[in-house]
């Protein structure tokens, strides 16, 4: 199964382009800038919901070019309509997602979590979900498979972010 998002693929990838070995860490995002300060970690992948501006020079913030909000794939017979209308119901997402997952706990469903979107994705399938949510990007690409057409009900997109590269 994939992991949640692009940072593993991506981190990989630069670790490729500069000839080093790259050792994932998982932070709280409080964590980010001591980690960075004390050469904890060389650098930092994360989503913000605005633009970073470096503080005295701290440290320099590098766009991605992923964009994406929150969506949530449901049956197309779902009676939500409206995110408010996920209160009470089972919503399922990864473990990774936590902007998603705090968003489920603002809503007032109840969050089933799972080690990758695809595990999500399956729970919703098997009906032990009302919804799965995920990256918009994400969706919209899996939308266009025939099998998912049943699952395709979805809501507007809500607390873009973009993924950004923080380095020291």
């Amino acid at each position: 199964y994939t992991e949640e998002g692009h940072e593993v693929a991506l981190g990989r990838a630069l670790g490729e382009r500069l000839g080093v070995v790259v050792e994932f860490v998982a932070l709280p995002r409080e964590a980010f800038a001591n980690a960075l300060a004390d050469g904890g970690v060389d650098a930092v992948l994360t989503r913000v919901a605005a633009p970073v501006t470096a503080g005295a020079g701290a440290t320099v913030t590098t766009a991605t070019g992923y964009h994406s909000g929150i969506a949530a794939a449901m049956r197309t017979d779902t009676p939500v309509r409206h995110w408010q209308d996920l209160a009470g119901k089972t919503v399922c997402l990864s473990r990774a997602h936590d902007r998603a997952a705090a968003l489920a706990r603002q809503l007032g469903a109840r969050v089933d979590v799972h080690d990758t979107p695809a595990q999500a994705l399956v729970q919703l399938r098997l009906g032990h979900c009302d919804a799965a949510l995920h990256d918009q990007a994400q969706l919209d690409a899996l939308f266009q498979r025939p099998e998912w057409r049943k699952f395709s009900a979805t809501l507007a997109a809500v607390a873009p972010a973009d993924l950004v590269l923080v380095t020291d």
